[in-house]
C-alpha cells in the first residue's frame, strides 16, 4: 500500500495549469492557479499486483466556485481526463476522482488529507465507497439496517451512533467521517427537521461538494436539500431502498467510477451465492465498464465457484458480456 502519491499535488496542478493554458481552456487554468490542492489516498485493489486509488481535491475561493457551480461536474470530468493522461506512467497509483469544493473553513475539523489510514480504517469498514448516513438518534436501527444492506454492493456506511468507539471523542470522529466521506444520504423521517446535528452534517456535505441524497421516508426534505431530487422509500423494505441508493451512486458523476469498480471487486470476491445473485442485476445494467473490468467479470465466472454456480448468474452475465463485446466491436 502506497499512502503517498508519487508526485506532489502542487507539481501536478502546475502541469495541468500549463496543459489547459496551451489548450486554450483559460477558465480551468485559472481555477487551478487559485486552488489549494491535495491528493488523498482512498483505498486499494489487490487485483493483478495491486493498485492504490487517490482523490485529487481542489479547494477554491467561494466566488470562483460559484462561477462554475452549474458546470462543476463537467469541469471535474475534464480535469480527471487530463489527470489520467499526465499520470499514466503511475499505473499502480491511480487518481480516480477529482473533487472541486469551495474554501469552507470549519473550526476544529481536520482536512481529509490529515487523516491517517489508521483513522480511516477505524471510521470506515473496508475500502468501499464511503457513505455518511445522517439520521436522528431515534432512527438508529433503521440507519444501521441501511448500512448493512448497502455493504454487499461495496459501500461502507457510517452511522454515528453505532460506529464511534467509546474511547473516541464523538464530535471529532463525526467530523473525521464528514471530511473523508464520498457521499451523504439523509434519512428524512418525520421529525428529521428538528435535528440540528443532521442539518449541520448536510451543510458540511454541501460545502464539500459531495453528492447529497435525500431519502423521503414519510417526510419531505426542506431547506438546502429541498431542491434535490429525493428517493422515495419505505422503512418496511430497506433492501429496495438500498438497491435504489446504489443506482443513484452509479449515476452520480462524482461516485459512478468508484461505484462501478466496487461492484466488480465485490463480484470477483463474492463469498456466497446470495451475494453473487444480489450483484447480478446491478452488473448487467451498467454500460460504462472499461475493458479491464469486463475481463475481470468474465474471469470471475470461472475462477469464483460461488459466482460460477449461483443460480441464473453465469447465464445473465455471459449474455451481458456478449452485448458489451458487440457494442465495443461496432464502435471500433
Amino acid at each position: 500500500m502506497n499512502e503517498n502519491y508519487p508526485i506532489p499535488a502542487q507539481t501536478l496542478i502546475q502541469t495541468l495549469d500549463e496543459l489547459f493554458s496551451h489548450l486554450g481552456e483559460e477558465e480551468i487554468a485559472g481555477l487551478l492557479r487559485q486552488a489549494e490542492a491535495s491528493i488523498n489516498w482512498e483505498g486499494q485493489d489487490n487485483w493483478d499486483g495491486g493498485k492504490d486509488f487517490y482523490c485529487l481535491n481542489l479547494k477554491i475561493p467561494v466566488p470562483a466556485f460559484a462561477s462554475i457551480d452549474s458546470k462543476r461536474a463537467a469541469v471535474e470530468k475534464a480535469l480527471l481526463q487530463k489527470v489520467g493522461a499526465v499520470t499514466r506512467q503511475f499505473d499502480r497509483d491511480v487518481i480516480s476522482r477529482v473533487i472541486i469544493v469551495p474554501d469552507v473553513r470549519v473550526t476544529g475539523a481536520p482536512g481529509a488529507g490529515q487523516l491517517s489510514p489508521d483513522i480511516l480504517r477505524r471510521i470506515w469498514e473496508g475500502d468501499g465507497l464511503r457513505l455518511f448516513i445522517t439520521h436522528r438518534a431515534q432512527d438508529k436501527l433503521a440507519a444501521v439496517e441501511l448500512k448493512t444492506k448497502v455493504a454487499p454492493y461495496g459501500v461502507s456506511g457510517f452511522v454515528a451512533h453505532q460506529d464511534i468507539e467509546p474511547n473516541q471523542v464523538w464530535q471529532s470522529e463525526i467530523e473525521s467521517a464528514l471530511v473523508s466521506m464520498h457521499a451523504l444520504v439523509a434519512m428524512i423521517i418525520p421529525g428529521f427537521d428538528s435535528s440540528v446535528w443532521c442539518h449541520q452534517e448536510i451543510g458540511f456535505a454541501l460545502g464539500r461538494g459531495v453528492p447529497v441524497i435525500p431519502l423521503r421516508l414519510g417526510a419531505d426534505p426542506h431547506g438546502f436539500i429541498g431542491r434535490i431530487q429525493a428517493l422515495n422509500g419505505d422503512l418496511s423494505n430497506i433492501q429496495a431502498l438500498a438497491s435504489n441508493l446504489v443506482d443513484t451512486l452509479l449515476k452520480a458523476d462524482q461516485t459512478s467510477a468508484m461505484m462501478r469498480e466496487r461492484l466488480v471487486l465485490e463480484f470477483e470476491h463474492a463469498k456466497t451465492w446470495e451475494t453473487a445473485r444480489l450483484l447480478r442485476p446491478k452488473l448487467v445494467t451498467v454500460t460504462r465498464f472499461d475493458g479491464g473490468q469486463l475481463t475481470r467479470i468474465e474471469k470471475a465466472l470461472t475462477e469464483n465457484q460461488k459466482v460460477a454456480t449461483a443460480y441464473g448468474v453465469p447465464e445473465a452475465v455471459n449474455e451481458f458480456l456478449a452485448k458489451q463485446r458487440r457494442s465495443i466491436s461496432r464502435s471500433t
